[in-house]
């Protein structure tokens, strides 16, 4: 086994949570309306540095499902967001330089996971050109 002096370290937080149906988790049994918290995590890495998997949600949520199709989204799963809880202002309140973060990780690309990705220093932004160049190259497959 290889000893590393410095531990990699993970911290989970939410950034907000949207309500749907019990039913969306579990169509079996799901009976009344839950809340989902858009979860996500702080890395720190012992070479990489500070990394972000997802971002949770972020008051841009608001604006980007203000017009139809998108709204059918906010109505369907409403979200709740206090200005605290975005991942930028709690990486504050713990101490940390949201400017540090080397990397954000996104999972899939739904907005309780991507709205609060906005850290311009990072390759996440990257992660999306890809998809769109991906989306591209399919599209004319076709």
């Amino acid at each position: 086994m290889v000893q590393n002096s410095t531990p990699l370290k993970v911290r989970i937080f939410h950034s907000g949570y949207c309500v749907a149906h019990g039913k969306v988790a579990d169509p079996l049994h799901g009976q009344k309306y839950c809340r989902f918290y858009a979860t996500w995590a702080l890395i720190e890495h012992p070479k990489a540095g500070l990394l972000l998997f997802d971002t949770g949600y972020a008051p841009r949520f608001r604006a980007a499902t203000a017009r139809w199709p998108y709204k059918l989204y906010a109505w369907l799963t409403p979200m709740f967001l206090q200005e605290e809880e975005t991942a930028c202002n709690q990486l504050k309140a713990q101490g940390y330089d949201p400017a540090q973060i080397g990397m954000v990780i996104l999972s899939h690309f739904h907005g309780d996971h991507i709205t609060g990705s906005r850290f311009p220093q990072c390759p996440d932004r990257a992660a999306l050109q890809h998809w769109n160049k991906l989306l591209q190259s399919r599209a004319g497959q076709q």
